[in-house]
């Protein structure tokens, strides 16, 4: 692989923005056809993707997807290459799967790749986008040392790489963009003790439950939140981090993450977002148990600049009677019910009368 240093800019087409990308397969679109990617693209004739039998030509003003080959995740570091002896025979082996991205700007983006089935590590788990074309990260220690699925940035020059990996709880990554070095920082005990089962006379040391940090958001790079398994929460205050996560009283808070949002408005007010699931651990656990009130676990938690709080959002995929059954909110109007009542007594009383 050529050495990556000061990087130039290479005769491709100059593609806009792709912050909002949400999946990835083997071919990886970006958004193009926007008027300063017409105007400055390299003479290279564009296709959209071809999501109809007839993709159209991206013109200014409509904008669409368009296909990037080759594949731009290579295993080797480079971009994909299937004329290669290597690749014809084992193309799969080839391909890095791209598991997450995030965008500062148009030309300053992240993206976290995974080994192929079966091989266990890649020296290329972070890339990097100058705008014109992706590169690995020359700094990246490899997953070997940071695990990891999801990138998110922390300011202008840091940046994360958090995640579930093949180890139990691994470390989370933070990459230190004034000192140019990557830190792994283990996460506070307390969060390790807080879903990790006490000891038994036939287990005096046992492991912690299986699960790690799903995802995260950053207000600056001092200012970080993270989310996983079990409702654990981790803060980042720019020297360590600390464990905020409910305390085992609260149960009905001990749902799984699956998703963070933090954003600052135009007043400078911070505000944000986290989405968990009703179970600890997604795929293996029961639902957790419904809230004192006999509402159900609180699925969306709130962030308004003093900390965390559960809101009563309930999501669209559960009925919300069938979830309240036996609520009032779940029965008609009790004045409409009790005037239902009388009138229905009333007929039976005439229809008695006129029997006797």
């Amino acid at each position: 692989m050529a050495a990556v240093g000061r990087l130039a800019p290479l005769p491709s087409p100059r593609l806009a923005a792709v912050a909002g990308v949400l999946a990835v397969t083997v071919t990886l679109v970006v958004a193009g056809g926007g008027g300063s990617a017409v105007a400055h693209a390299a003479p290279v004739t564009l296709v959209c993707a071809a999501t109809t039998d007839h993709p159209a030509t991206p013109v200014s003003g409509t904008p669409c997807w368009v296909d990037v080959s080759p594949y731009p995740f290579g295993s080797d570091g480079d971009p994909v290459d299937t004329s290669t002896a290597r690749c014809g025979l084992q193309q799969g082996e080839c391909y890095l799967a791209a598991t997450s991205f995030a965008f500062r700007s148009w030309n300053r983006g992240l993206a976290a790749t995974a080994p192929p089935a079966g091989v266990g590590k890649t020296p290329f788990g972070v890339w990097l986008w100058n705008g014109a074309r992706w590169y690995p990260d020359p700094t990246f220690p490899g997953s070997s040392v940071c695990q990891g699925n999801t990138v998110l940035w922390a300011g202008k020059l840091d940046y994360w790489l958090v995640g579930p990996g093949p180890q139990n709880w691994p470390s989370l990554c933070r990459f230190d963009g004034v000192n140019f070095f990557w830190q792994p920082l283990a996460l506070p005990k307390a969060t390790i003790a807080r879903v990790t089962p006490p000891p038994t006379p036939a287990n005096a040391t046992p492991n912690p439950n299986p699960g790690g940090i799903t995802s995260g958001s950053c207000l600056s790079w001092d200012n970080c939140w993270f989310f996983g398994t079990y409702g654990t929460v981790v803060h980042w205050n720019g020297s360590a981090l600390s464990d905020a996560s409910p305390p085992p009283t609260k149960p009905w808070l001990g749902g799984e993450y699956n998703a963070a949002a933090l954003r600052t408005n135009a007043s400078g007010a911070s505000f944000g977002f986290a989405v968990a699931s009703t179970a600890g651990r997604g795929v293996t656990d029961p639902p957790l148990p419904a809230q004192p009130s006999g509402s159900p676990p609180p699925e969306l938690q709130a962030y308004t600049g003093a900390g965390w709080t559960p809101t009563s959002y309930a999501p669209p995929t559960i009925s919300r009677h069938r979830a309240a059954a036996g609520s009032p909110a779940s029965r008609p109007d009790d004045g409409r019910l009790r005037s239902l009542r009388s009138r229905r007594g009333e007929r039976r009383r005439r229809s008695r009368s006129r029997h006797r």
